[in-house]
């Protein structure tokens, strides 16, 4: 796996290995590229967030980041020693993000239904805190907050929970007309801030 790019100007970009079903005869892809933007990183940090919150193994969610590619083994290797990609030209079906607490990657299956699953990618190099160092409030905790101030006094548990960007606005307007406690407000916007990129110290 490799991370070209720097965070600080572009959204960086991972390169992950593609493992097939041993029995899969048939040529596959063998690189998936993803660019981790800052939607699809709220994404992530929301799903986390979930599974910690719920208990549960993990969650997945349709979602087509991935670009798929194969190695030209006809070319000259790269001067890192790799080989040069080119596109995937077959097809993929049901590509799923699939995240855990500890980590998340995507799976799915060509056209013939084989399996394939991309190499997992640890949480904590995103840089995601999902559960405040000072409190027991966590990313979805601050999202499910968020829902009541976007839907009213009739939120109800199945409306869609706000992303991360809408969540801040929320809390910070709640926050400055005073409809939610300070430290609670502050708590959940150091939260959704650091899963939305951002540079944050924790206050206890």
């Amino acid at each position: 796996m490799t991370a070209p790019g720097n965070k600080e100007t572009v959204m960086p970009t991972y390169i992950l290995n593609i493992h097939d079903d041993k029995e899969c005869q048939a040529p596959g892809a063998d690189k998936a590229i993803v660019r981790l933007t800052y939607a699809l990183r709220n994404t992530i940090s929301q799903m986390a967030g979930m599974v910690r919150a719920l208990c549960i193994f993990s969650a997945a969610d349709l979602n087509e980041t991935p670009q798929f590619m194969i190695e030209d083994m006809d070319a000259f290797p790269l001067a890192d020693g790799t080989q040069p990609l080119l596109p995937y030209s077959g097809k993929m079906k049901d590509t799923r993000l699939v995240v855990t607490a500890l980590d998340f990657f995507w799976e799915g299956s060509y056209a013939n239904g084989y399996r394939w699953k991309t190499d997992c990618f640890a949480l904590s190099n995103l840089n995601i805190v999902e559960k405040h160092p000072y409190y027991k409030y966590t990313v979805y905790n601050a999202l499910e907050l968020a829902r009541i101030f976007k839907y009213g006094d009739y939120a109800k548990i199945n409306d869609p929970l706000p992303d991360v960007p809408e969540a801040i606005a929320l809390i910070g307007n709640a926050l400055k007309n005073d409809n939610i406690g300070q430290t609670t407000g502050r708590v959940a916007l150091e939260l959704l801030r650091n899963a939305n990129g951002e540079d944050v110290v924790f206050c206890p």
